[in-house]
């Protein structure tokens, strides 16, 4: 079974995905910084949406169990690569 993370580490993981965002932001206003944003910004929002699904609040109210939310985490990511 798939430990789920505490509310410390899930809030820890979406400020660090807040701060990638503004970097990205940042970094994307300038052509030589262009390609970190790019990478900063799709880090931070994986970062996100991997915070989110593995989220206990979401998955108590949805009724889903931690395989289910590994099962979206995958699609997601295969979604995104092709």
């Amino acid at each position: 079974m798939i430990a789920m993370p505490s509310e410390e580490l899930l809030h820890a993981v979406y400020l660090v995905a807040t701060v990638l965002f503004i970097m990205a932001i940042k970094w994307l206003s300038s052509p030589v910084t262009a390609k970190r944003g790019v990478l900063a910004g799709e880090i931070a929002a994986a970062l996100a949406v991997g915070a989110t699904l593995f989220n206990p609040e979401l998955v108590a109210t949805s009724g889903s169990s931690p395989r289910c939310s590994l099962a979206r985490a995958l699609a997601s990511l295969w979604a995104w690569c092709t």
